[in-house]
């Protein structure tokens, strides 16, 4: 059944609420909101991404003061017999119990969702019923624009070349090799970097500063990546190799120190059952940011319209600012239903680090080099 207005009670974060409005398409999207800045705010933001994404659809906003029954009655009412439909699955426990009896006052179906089991329940007040359509995957950029943000970069599509290629495999087999490789490439006395403008692709490695036994298995490396062609090797001779990068996303990977367990976590998520998006290294920013702030999360992924924001860390120096910093992105694009990890390859230093994120809902995960066990690891995280 297909619905021409959807009452919508509106959230912090709406994407409960978006999941039942790209199903429906309804020609009528209402949203139901207190008449204070902060839900003026959300209720523009997420007015300006349906009206972009929804051609020809009206979007109506109907403000409230308190939880009143009578005003939300008042709102409701307006839409009977208008092949209307209450969505629950927004809003706070007191406003979804009042507009739940107004619908039924009226005879006007009500929805809800849930997001843990994949499925909508219809009720029309008088026996409940599970919809068998399958729910409409959300982006992780419809999930950001829906915030209010947009997407500047992501780094995806290196991991998707570096693993098509099995580098990222590789690495995972090679974790103490590929740590060498990348204190080489950072070393500035050992790697020289060109000019930016000039040739910002192009290295060169004095291997008069590399150990014997490294320098043959990182020509073996470098051989790999120049036959795949994500590397071109130029000359190697015994003082120096000088090469250029395909890209500028491979040489920023190769630069950076804890760019491999990024790509790892989202090779991992190729494995987990119904992962719709996956994206890697995403900079983001809101509308009320400065111009010169960009956030970012490391590996981020859609399951089951479900949102999973995780953080990397190639290290035990990790604490509770890097806890709060994944708790507060998550929340303000996720909501409460998010799912927050943090994957480390060692235990935090600090001893508190385990109870705060316990306090957050953050799941933390250290990846030992199994791969089959980190994606049963994820997997119990995101049911959890």
């Amino acid at each position: 059944m297909m619905y021409k207005v959807l009452i919508n009670l509106l959230s912090e974060n709406n994407n409960d609420n978006l999941i039942p409005i790209m199903k429906f398409r309804p020609e009528v999207i209402v949203f139901i909101f207190k008449n204070k800045r902060e839900d003026i705010e959300t209720f523009n933001e997420i007015k300006k991404f349906l009206e972009e994404r929804m051609d020809g659809v009206k979007v109506v906003g109907e403000k409230i003061k308190g939880n009143s029954i009578l005003v939300i009655e008042e709102i409701i009412s307006k839409y009977k017999g208008q092949d209307s439909c209450v969505n629950l699955s927004g809003g706070s426990r007191v406003m979804g119990i009042i507009a739940s009896k107004c619908a039924h006052k009226y005879g006007i179906d009500n929805i809800t969702m849930d997001i843990d089991n994949g499925f909508m329940l219809r009720s029309d007040g008088k026996q409940s019923l599970k919809l068998d359509k399958e729910l409409t995957d959300i982006s992780i950029e419809d999930i950001i624009e829906s915030t209010g943000g947009e997407i500047l970069s992501e780094n995806s599509f290196t991991i998707d070349i570096l693993m098509k290629y099995g580098i990222v495999n590789y690495i995972i087999n090679n974790t103490d090799i590929w740590h060498e490789f990348t204190r080489i490439f950072a070393d500035r006395k050992t790697t020289i970097s060109f000019s930016f403008l000039d040739k910002p692709l192009e290295m060169l490695i004095k291997w008069d500063r590399v150990k014997d036994d490294i320098k043959k298995i990182l020509i073996d490396f470098m051989d790999r990546l120049d036959r795949t062609g994500l590397i071109n090797i130029f000359y190697n001779t015994e003082k120096s190799m000088r090469f250029k990068f395909r890209n500028i996303g491979l040489k920023k990977y190769f630069l950076t120190s804890g760019s491999w367990l990024e790509s790892v976590v989202y090779s991992a998520f190729k494995d987990v059952k119904n992962a719709d998006d996956i994206k890697s290294g995403v900079f983001f920013m809101w509308d009320d940011d400065a111009k010169d702030i960009r956030n970012e999360l490391d590996v981020m992924a859609s399951i089951d319209s479900k949102l999973i924001c995780i953080s990397c860390k190639d290290t035990s120096r990790f604490d509770e600012d890097d806890l709060n910093e994944l708790h507060v992105y998550s929340e303000r694009l996720g909501g409460k239903n998010v799912v927050k990890i943090l994957v480390s390859t060692s235990e935090s230093y600090k001893g508190t680090t385990v109870h705060r994120a316990r306090e957050m809902n953050i799941r933390l995960i250290q990846f030992d080099g199994n791969m089959d066990r980190l994606v049963k690891n994820l997997r119990k995280a995101i049911k959890k």
